[in-house]
């Protein structure tokens, strides 16, 4: 008996080997995670992160510099030259560039051919409409900026209602999250098995899932309310500050699948495109460029529901450089 454990336990062992060699030897997922110590609470009273500055450690296994503002920069001791004009950009770890180097994401490819700008790079993970109203004041440390990028993302409004509407989704995996063996699980093996990855992946299309979730917050008067508030602040402050200001929008992977890029699925662009409108403020929707690509699934990081990959990046670096 204790052979014949002894002897599944090997195949076990050695079949989760390969299976792991596999799946890395064809790429068929990507990993995630953040090391802890590069977090800090900037606001603790309302739980407002920010990364911690003039540090370096990985994001998504890939390494990540901050320059003593806390932002992305390419290297420890990254310097501005005062005497530049600056591009600033705001955003979440999409903008921020979750899983690619910084030279290959699109605010690192427009600093490494647009030399005569500065390019600073505010974005940080877990970001959403609230952190960039606290951001706004932060933009007065730097000098010469002349045009400020915000690059919107579905999920700027979501997490900001408490309403059940939104919540019926998101229960889903909270109920998931809080049996702890799973999370501890899901939390080891998230950015070290490329199989785990590709297994979750493939059994929970978490692209889908998500853009369920941050869909439905867009149903939800309150955040409607709030969405158009916190975009006239915005637009306020670098009017007054005489910065040229524009909105960039992106796409969610899972309406870019064949048949979704529809008026059903698209109705989050709509809602944010009759704001900047009504706002006159200046806007790119990348959304159908997005929808056109041939292979649009390549843009996006494996099984995820809005970062970009290599691909992605340098998809939207080349848009990009049409708006500066």
């Amino acid at each position: 008996m204790n052979k014949f454990f002894i002897f599944n336990i090997i195949i076990i062992f050695f079949l989760t080997i390969i299976l792991e060699l596999g799946a890395r030897l064809f790429h068929l997922s990507d990993l995630m995670g953040a090391e802890e110590h590069l977090w800090i609470k900037k606001i603790k009273q309302n739980e407002y992160h920010a990364l911690k500055p003039n540090s370096e450690g990985k994001i998504f296994t890939k390494k990540i510099y901050t320059d003593k503002f806390g932002y992305r920069v390419p290297n420890l001791n990254y310097k501005y030259v005062d005497e530049k004009e600056s591009i600033f950009f705001i955003g979440d770890s999409t903008t921020f560039g979750n899983g690619v180097i910084e030279k290959n994401t699109f605010a690192g490819k427009i600093r490494t051919e647009l030399v005569k700008y500065n390019i600073i790079n505010s974005s940080v993970p877990g970001y959403n409409l609230p952190h960039y109203l606290y951001e706004l004041n932060e933009i007065d440390k730097f000098k010469n900026i002349s045009k400020a990028f915000y690059i919107y993302t579905l999920n700027d409004l979501s997490k900001i209602s408490q309403e059940q509407e939104v919540n019926i989704e998101h229960a889903k995996i909270d109920k998931l999250r809080k049996i702890n063996i799973l999370n501890q699980i899901n939390n080891f093996f998230r950015n070290k098995s490329y199989f785990y990855m590709w297994f979750k992946g493939t059994l929970t299309d978490p692209a889908a899932r998500h853009f369920q979730y941050d869909y439905n917050a867009y149903k939800v008067k309150s955040n409607l309310i709030f969405l158009e508030s916190s975009l006239i602040k915005i637009r306020n402050y670098f009017l007054q500050k005489g910065i040229k200001f524009q909105v960039i929008i992106l796409p969610y992977e899972y309406q870019t699948r064949t048949g979704n890029c529809s008026s059903k699925f698209l109705k989050p662009q709509d809602v944010l495109v009759k704001v900047l409108d009504k706002l006159k403020i200046n806007y790119s929707n990348y959304t159908n460029a997005f929808c056109d690509h041939p292979k649009s699934k390549a843009l996006f990081y494996k099984f995820d529901p809005m970062h970009l990959s290599i691909k992605g990046h340098d998809f939207v670096y080349k848009l990009l450089k049409n708006d500066i």
